[in-house]
Order: C-alpha cells, then sequence, then structure tokens
C-alpha cells in the first residue's frame, strides 16, 4: 500500500475545498518535525477523522521519527476534560472524530 499517495490525495482534497462547516483541526502538511513551517501554504483544515488518519499516515510513511509517533500517540491517550483522568484506548478515527465533536460541544 502506498501510504505517500494516500496522505497526498488526502491533502490535495483540502486544499482543493472550502473549509467544511463542521468541527475541523489545522492540520501542517508538511510536519514541523520534518522541517513545516506555520505558513498558511503548509496549513490545511480537516476534518477530526481526516485528522486522525493524516497522522496515522505519517506514521506509516516516516517509521523511524519518534515526534510523528509521539503526536499520533497523543491523539490516542487524550484526557478527560471531567475527571482529568488518562484513557488509554486505541482509537480508530471514527471514534476519534465522535469524540472529538462530542468534547467540543460539551462547552
Amino acid at each position: 500500500m502506498n501510504y505517500k499517495t494516500i496522505y497526498e490525495k488526502l491533502i490535495e482534497k483540502a486544499k482543493n475545498r472550502e473549509k467544511p462547516n463542521i468541527y475541523c483541526e489545522k492540520h501542517h502538511i508538511i510536519p514541523k518535525c520534518l522541517n513545516g513551517s506555520n505558513d498558511e501554504t503548509n496549513l490545511v483544515y480537516l476534518t477530526a477523522k481526516e485528522h486522525y488518519v493524516a497522522h496515522h499516515l505519517l506514521c506509516k510513511i516516516n517509521p523511524d521519527n519518534c515526534n510523528l509517533f509521539f503526536a499520533f500517540n497523543a491523539m490516542n491517550n487524550w484526557k478527560s476534560r471531567n475527571t482529568n483522568q488518562r484513557y488509554k484506548p486505541r482509537l480508530s478515527a471514527r471514534q476519534y472524530e465522535y469524540l472529538k465533536i462530542k468534547n467540543i460541544s460539551s462547552l
């Protein structure tokens, strides 16, 4: 499976559309740990599910980059605002998106 091609298609799709009218997260196209910048041309809005998938793909593309694994792991080990407890389940992209949207809507 060509993870780089999948990642590039995901990013291209996001670049060629208006910002979705749902919960979104900014994503560095070229991660800062790979010398990416904060320049607007290196940022794209992704849905929570797309963002999760993008980070998973980046780990597959760059298996020796500890910083990418740290970022992806942080997405999987989120902390509850209400109980301040850490949850450590392996989340699917769909579950990640659901939890992010639920957490935002509870504010």
